[in-house]
């Protein structure tokens, strides 16, 4: 994994301020020696505790869950809607999600959302 473009320390430093903690470093003089916070020292240190040998690598910002997530089932609804030629806003009224909600599931799966072929179902003015 890539160093964050933020971390304050490498990977390699991580390891030296763990070692240095556990040969008797001070907390306060590890923070100083290099340039941390307290936090960003009991951070490391809780993590190598729990980690073991383990590198101390950065960790990813990406959620373990979205409780917020809409359903697959909905999220098919949407999609098969829009196949049969139905607009955002019918399709967010006939499944309960958000009119945001419904074009942006449509974006995400590439479906095309122009106005023209948004109303699939009306035959085109002649002339």
């Amino acid at each position: 994994m890539r160093q964050h473009g933020n971390a304050a320390l490498t990977v390699e430093q991580r390891g030296r301020l763990v070692k240095d903690l556990k040969s008797g470093m001070t907390m306060v003089k590890a923070a100083e020696v290099y340039g941390v916070s307290m936090t960003t020292i009991y951070r490391w240190q809780k993590r190598a505790k729990q980690l073991g040998d383990v590198p101390l690598v950065d960790r990813t910002s990406r959620p373990h869950s979205m409780p917020t997530a809409i359903p697959e089932e909905t999220r098919q609804a949407i999609l098969r809607l829009r196949r049969e030629g139905k607009v955002c806003r019918e399709i967010a009224k006939e499944t309960g999600v958000s009119l945001a909600t419904a074009s942006r599931v449509i974006k995400r799966a590439g479906v095309d959302t122009s106005s023209q072929s948004a109303d699939l179902r009306s035959p085109a003015p002649s002339s």
